[in-house]
């Protein structure tokens, strides 16, 4: 009830901050000199926190019991294009290019958890790279599919690689602090596409970037 009532509460007035901060970027306050950046930046801000509160959430409730996946048959292509769609407003401000892969994917699996899966391996994609170019791509194979997302970003240290899917766990420095959450994303992806069968692995190589795979079955066991 506690975790119900927080989450409506502090999704509530977040989402309203975020849908009047669009509308006014796409209006005549947006072409003010400077009000366009100071809405962007309150928009940021606001993005921010909302997955930051979504993550505490999401842990909470993964913490609390195992949750009941629902799998369903459904097509990763077109959900692709629907996160396409959902990150492309990170992308202002950035020269960054977005590549999304096209083409029918279909599996069976918890759509809800998938999408947010991938959107959070797209979107901290997006949030480490100034410049450069995000990928995603679709490997179809006969009894697994994968989503790799390929970026040219700030890129991790080997050494720090191990830390990435533990709970809470911050992988930058000090002068990257803007680019932090609430280091719990990841954690969470791992445990959900395990608990589906599937399996979440990084690459990175310092100023270079990152890639992380996730790997699915196509039938739900």
């Amino acid at each position: 009830m506690f975790l119900a009532t927080m989450g409506h509460e502090l999704r509530t007035p977040l989402g309203g901050i975020l849908g009047l901060s669009e509308l006014l970027l796409e209006g005549p306050a947006g072409a003010l000199d400077g009000t366009a950046d100071d809405l962007r930046a309150i928009h940021r801000a606001g993005s921010h926190l909302l997955e930051v509160v979504e993550d505490i959430l999401g842990y909470a409730q993964l913490e609390l019991d195992q949750p009941r996946l629902r799998p369903r048959p459904f097509d990763l292509g077109e959900m692709l294009a629907d996160i396409e769609a959902t990150v492309r407003p990170l992308l202002r401000g950035r020269s960054v290019a977005l590549d999304v892969a096209r083409g029918p994917a279909p599996i069976v699996a918890d759509a809800t958890r998938v999408r947010q899966i991938v959107y959070n391996l797209v979107a901290n994609a997006i949030r480490f790279t100034e410049r450069g170019s995000v990928d995603v791509t679709l490997e179809p194979g006969e009894r697994t599919i994968a989503v790799r997302v390929r970026d040219t970003g700030v890129g991790i240290a080997r050494d720090k690689l191990g830390l990435l899917f533990q709970d809470f766990s911050q992988v930058h420095g000090d002068h990257e602090a803007e680019l932090r959450g609430s280091g719990l994303g990841l954690a969470i992806s791992r445990r959900y596409a395990r608990l589906m069968g599937g399996e979440i692995v990084a690459e990175s190589e310092p100023g270079r970037g990152s890639t992380f795979t996730l790997t699915l079955p196509r039938e739900q066991v």
